[in-house]
């Protein structure tokens, strides 16, 4: 792992998605930076090429979507299915298309085809993701999406009595 660079991101929270522990040098790293390390395992071991459980993602979500512990980093024991399949579903969230987001996924798996994980993400519920309150905290551009209650619809149109818009495009990217 490069240290030296990770110094450089000046991390504030590492999102680690395995059941497996972190390397002592890596924790020990983690320690001295002051950086905190969220373990999400997801409930079960990990087993290469099994599909990650829905609540592993929604778990990783509600640390993700949280500005107060930006910045962050996911990461994983090896850093492809699991990541990738958690990075893949925020895309889902940012409005992309499934192509996208599957091209994306494949290029950072280096795997022509994972059926078992490109189904997850295009099954994956993004209604059940819980956003944050003050969404204009999060990094991101925005494509308006308006909530009221446990409702979610597309809308174009300005914040009106209790709705509150929030917008997700992650990154520099708009698909």
């Amino acid at each position: 792992m490069n240290f030296s660079f990770l110094q450089t991101l000046q991390l504030k929270t590492v999102v680690y998605l395995s059941a497996d522990e972190p390397t002592q040098i890596f924790s020990e790293f983690l320690a001295e930076q002051g950086i905190e390390l969220i373990q999400i395992t997801g409930g079960e071991a990990n087993v290469y090429g099994q599909r990650i459980s829905e609540q592993l993602v929604l778990d990783a979500f509600h640390v993700m979507l949280n500005p107060d512990r930006y910045p962050v980093i996911v990461m994983c024991n090896l850093g492809r299915h699991r990541t990738g399949t958690v990075i893949a579903c925020l895309r889902r969230l940012q409005l992309w298309s499934l192509s996208s987001i599957v091209d994306e996924f494949r290029r950072y798996t280096g795997q022509k085809q994972s059926s078992l994980h490109e189904q997850f993400i295009e099954l994956f519920d993004v209604e059940l993701v819980e956003l944050p309150k003050d969404a204009s905290k999060l990094p991101f551009k925005i494509r308006s999406k308006q909530i009221t209650g446990a409702h979610q619809t597309q809308s174009n149109t300005s914040d009106q009595g209790s709705k509150r818009h929030i917008n997700f495009i992650f990154g520099p990217r708009t698909h």
